[in-house]
């Protein structure tokens, strides 16, 4: 089949002006890219209730401002002679709890699995626990930042 008969051909853009942003290209690219983070485990049905990004972008960013001090605190936590396992298990409530608000599914599991590990009294397999919870949690940070950069692009051509 010759490309111009293909049935997969895009549609013909919009006339200049006459673009929503409804039917943005870009917003095609961020169902995929959420779709694929849900495949994934990343994001949970808690996303939804965030769909509307270019309004809750403030919440995204409110949970990525708490979030890296409390992993701060909890690295600093952890290099002590004596760990203080009550106060890093209450940061990991903590952030398992605004992960799963924003739609943060294997985040919030991997807090809650460090949180397990806290109640044993034991620091050595706490290290492996949080060098998991962080790499999700900067997973996470950067698909929001993609998504919202993406939104923002919309927001802007929308205006024009």
């Amino acid at each position: 089949m010759s490309a111009s008969t293909s049935s997969s051909a895009p549609a013909p853009a919009p006339a200049s002006g006459s673009s929503t942003a409804s039917d943005h290209p870009q917003r095609h690219m961020i169902r995929k890219f959420i779709q694929a983070l849900r495949e994934q485990g990343f994001l949970d049905d808690n996303f939804n209730n965030q769909m509307n990004l270019h309004e809750n972008r403030n919440s995204l960013a409110t949970f990525c401002g708490d979030a890296e001090p409390k992993l701060d605190r909890v690295e600093k936590l952890l290099a002590r002679e004596t760990v203080e396992f009550d106060t890093v298990m209450n940061l990991m409530e903590s952030l398992k709890t605004n992960a799963a608000g924003v739609g943060g599914k294997r985040l919030s599991t991997a807090c809650a699995e460090m949180q397990d590990l806290c109640t044993d009294n034991n620091a050595e397999p706490l290290q492996e626990a949080y060098r998991k919870v962080t790499w999700e949690y900067y997973v996470l940070r950067d698909c929001f930042h993609h998504i919202l950069q993406a939104e923002r692009a919309i927001q802007m051509s929308s205006e024009e």
